[in-house]
C-alpha cells in the first residue's frame, strides 16, 4: 500500500472509533477530542482545595500528514488543552516524540492511549511552574493568574457532564423502583437522591395535605 492507502485507512478507523470527536479538517490535516477514563477516585487539586470528579473536558490532538508518513517518519502534531500548564504539554509532546516509530505503520491511535496513560487519578492545578521550552506543538497553557478558575471551571463541568449522563441514562426510581428515563426523573441535588414525576408529585400532594411538607421521603 502506498502512503496516501494508508494514511486514508487509518482516518476511516480514527473515523469510526471516535466519530463526533473527530473532526476532517482537510485530506492532510484532522483533530480528535481525546476524552479521559477516568478512575472512580480522580482527584483535582488546586492550593489547599480537592475535588473529586468523574469527567474531564477533553484534550485536542490535531494531526498533520505528510508525503513521508508512515513510510518513514510519523505524522506532525499539535497539542492543546486549556487545563494543563504548558510545562505538561511539553513533556507530553516529548513523549509522544520519543515514541517508538515503527517506518511502515501508523501510529496516531498508539499515540492516543499514550496520552491518555498520563491521566491516572489525579491533576494538580499548578500555581507556580518549571522553565519551559516553549514548544510550539503545545498550545493553550494555563498561567497562574487563571488557574483558580480553572480549578472551578472543571468542578463546574464535571457537575454538567454528570447531569448529562444522569438524564441520558435509565434510572430506578428510589420509591416505585420502575425504571425510566433519567431525563423523566427529578433529582435532588442537595442530597443526590432522585424520583420519578409521578412518586414526588404524589408525595408532594399528600404531605402538603397533612402539612408535613419537608419531610424525609423515605
Amino acid at each position: 500500500m502506498t502512503n496516501i492507502e494508508k494514511q486514508a485507512d487509518e482516518i476511516l478507523a480514527l473515523q469510526s472509533i471516535f466519530e463526533q470527536k473527530f473532526r476532517l479538517m482537510n485530506e492532510d490535516q484532522y483533530e480528535i477530542l481525546i476524552e479521559f477514563d477516568l478512575s472512580t477516585s480522580f482527584t483535582i487539586k488546586f492550593d489547599e482545595k480537592i475535588s473529586t470528579i468523574q469527567y474531564l473536558p477533553p484534550l485536542s490532538l490535531i494531526i498533520n500528514y505528510h508525503d513521508e508518513y508512515p513510510s518513514d517518519d510519523p505524522p506532525s502534531f499539535i497539542l492543546s488543552c486549556f487545563y494543563f500548564a504548558k510545562i505538561d504539554l511539553e513533556k507530553l509532546c516529548q513523549k509522544i516524540e520519543n515514541f517508538s516509530f515503527i517506518p511502515g505503520e501508523v501510529c496516531v491511535y498508539d499515540w492516543i492511549e499514550l496520552i491518555k496513560q498520563e491521566i491516572t487519578n489525579e491533576l494538580i492545578i499548578r500555581t507556580s511552574f518549571e522553565e519551559q521550552q516553549n514548544d510550539p506543538r503545545a498550545l493553550n497553557g494555563y498561567t497562574t493568574e487563571n488557574a483558580k478558575k480553572i480549578f472551578q471551571y472543571l468542578i463546574d463541568y464535571n457537575e454538567k457532564r454528570q447531569e448529562e449522563v444522569f438524564r441520558n441514562q435509565l434510572q430506578s426510581c428510589s420509591i416505585c423502583t420502575d425504571i425510566i428515563p433519567g431525563i423523566d426523573c427529578i433529582r435532588l441535588h442537595r442530597c443526590g437522591h432522585f424520583y420519578c414525576c409521578n412518586c414526588l408529585n404524589h408525595y408532594i400532594r399528600m404531605t402538603l395535605e397533612n402539612g408535613k411538607f419537608g419531610e424525609n421521603l423515605l
